[in-house]
């Protein structure tokens, strides 16, 4: 012991620390100190801004209307059509809902894509003219769009119409659009597979934009209705409960009852055609609504003869 006592005082005896161990300890006061910081700022700073932070990259100011996906803010938007004001109970559009196209798949504008794939037109306002007008009154829009790929048979047939169905969805998004959310989907016959592919692809070919799927009451709660749920939730933002086509002959406080579990489950906003007033009425105060352009429902060919 006496010996090793010894060693030590020899090695220490001048009071001075070696060269070696002075950059030791410097280097490990640095590392702490940078750990301490980064601690520091992972507490103050959001996590986006404080990996850009620590990549180097300057922080930007994004669009304040396309800042916040819908799915996460209220969203109380009114149906608007291009080219004339929709018939509705709202009269000023803060948050707007425009239909891409018409369930039969008209487009309800001209623009350069529906023009180079020969999309039917079913409105003559220009695109980039339709959303600047409503640019000035709405800060929000959304875009209804009807599927038609889904029904192609064959992987071929069904890729081609996807592509061209995301060029329009794109071009809409570009042209100052916020999201898109899918309806009038033929669930009874839709193959689930296609359908989680299909808006993989509209995600991809939109930069990631928000992408969400109107979902009948009857759908949800129908039998698969939670398997589906949970399938969809992996690829879409966002949920609408589509009340569209539910049984008119039932109460609205009914409807609403047996709605209210999935809007609070699914945190989905209501789905309502602008002819239902008693509905938009009814919901007026719920966080999330959007109200579409109403389609006449077309008649079967006995009717039709009746009709004329």
């Amino acid at each position: 012991m006496r010996l090793f006592g010894n060693r030590r005082y020899g090695r220490y005896r001048s009071g001075r620390i070696s060269p070696p161990a002075v950059i030791g300890i410097c280097v490990a006061v640095a590392i702490l100190v940078t750990v301490i910081i980064g601690n520091m700022l992972k507490l103050w700073l959001d996590e986006e801004t404080y990996n850009s932070l620590m990549a180097g990259e300057e922080t930007t100011t994004n669009n304040p209307s396309n800042d916040t996906p819908s799915y996460l803010r209220d969203i109380h938007a009114d149906a608007f059509v291009f080219g004339k004001s929709s018939e509705s109970v709202w009269e000023v559009f803060f948050e707007a809902s425009v239909s891409i196209n018409s369930p039969t798949g008209e487009v309800n504008y001209v623009s350069d894509v529906a023009n180079y794939f020969g999309f039917p037109s079913a409105n003559q306002t220009p695109l980039f003219d339709g959303i600047s007008d409503l640019s000035a009154v709405a800060v929000y829009i959304s875009g209804v769009f009807y599927p038609q790929a889904l029904t192609q048979d064959g992987a071929d047939l069904l890729y081609a119409a996807t592509a061209r169905e995301c060029a329009l969805m794109r071009e809409f998004l570009h042209a100052g659009g916020s999201e898109i959310l899918l309806c009038g989907i033929s669930w009874e016959t839709v193959d689930t597979t296609a359908l989680l592919s299909y808006v993989e692809q509209v995600k991809k070919t939109t930069e990631n934009a928000p992408v969400g799927i109107a979902i009948p009451l009857e759908v949800a709660r129908g039998e698969g209705g939670w398997e589906l749920l949970g399938r969809l939730s992996e690829v879409c933002d966002f949920f609408a409960l589509d009340l569209t086509a539910t049984d008119p002959s039932v109460p609205i406080e009914t409807l609403l009852t047996d709605a209210r579990y999935y809007l609070e489950q699914y945190d989905m906003r209501v789905l309502a055609d602008e002819e239902q007033e008693e509905l938009i009425l009814a919901v007026y105060a719920y966080p999330d609504v959007q109200i579409i352009t109403h389609y006449a429902k077309s008649l079967p060919p006995a009717e039709e003869e009746m009709a004329e």
